[in-house]
């Protein structure tokens, strides 16, 4: 899920370039860090279609108090987007985005189930709405309206919302040629995570028969 490509006396350079998996991502994040000083600088930089949204909360409470600062090199969404509100600053470099939306599930079961299962979600939205309002300064009503519309902003537009605090232009320094490989094969990883996963929601899928629909609605 992270990768740490650059670890010094006094900076620390990690990647999230891939899938933020739940039960797994926020725990290997946060057992890495527990033995680098909490004073010490981070620079966390994200090209992350998202994932599991508590998975990212988790990660976003953790960073937050820390020295971070949050670079977007390419896509920052979904639950990527909570864990770049850490970032003191944040910095969108030239070309990326940031999309936001509102939270989704899996549900199954009668109209009482899936009336719980709206009340849920509505509560991991204001929740969400919290962290974005504590980043950006906006009115909720309008974080809502951006979440609704499932929005995807440039770094101008992310700037003008307030979700990042400096656009990096395309003549500012590129990485260097050994941190370029090290982001193509964090990619690999990404993508193989993606495959794996896609397989396994298929072969839930394939095994389905209805007494075995909450069983596999558990698993999911």
């Amino acid at each position: 899920m992270y990768k740490i490509i650059n670890q010094l006396d006094d900076t620390i350079e990690i990647l999230i370039y891939s899938l933020i998996e739940g039960g797994y991502s926020a725990n290997r994040l946060i057992q890495t860090l527990a033995t680098v000083p909490v004073d010490t600088p981070i620079t966390l930089r994200i090209n992350s279609d998202g994932g599991d949204t508590f998975e990212g909360i988790a990660i976003y409470n953790y960073l937050k108090d820390r020295k971070v600062h949050v670079v977007v090199d390419g896509m920052c969404a979904s639950a990527a987007s909570i864990i770049a509100m850490c970032g003191k600053p944040v910095t969108m470099n030239a070309g990326s985005m940031m999309m936001i939306h509102n939270p989704m599930t899996y549900a199954f079961g009668d109209h009482e189930e899936m009336s719980a299962a709206l009340e849920v979600l509505g509560k991991v939205k204001e929740n969400i709405i919290d962290i974005y309002e504590g980043k950006t300064g906006q009115d909720r009503a309008k974080l809502s309206e951006l979440m609704d519309a499932e929005t995807y902003l440039t770094a101008e537009d992310a700037m003008k919302h307030g979700f990042c605090d400096e656009v990096m232009s395309a003549t500012q320094s590129s990485p260097e040629p050994e941190a370029i490989e090290t982001l193509n094969e964090s990619k690999h990883t990404y993508e193989d995570g993606v495959r794996a996963e896609r397989e396994r929601l298929q072969g839930l899928d394939d095994l389905y028969t209805p007494e075995r629909a909450s069983a596999i609605h558990a698993a999911k």
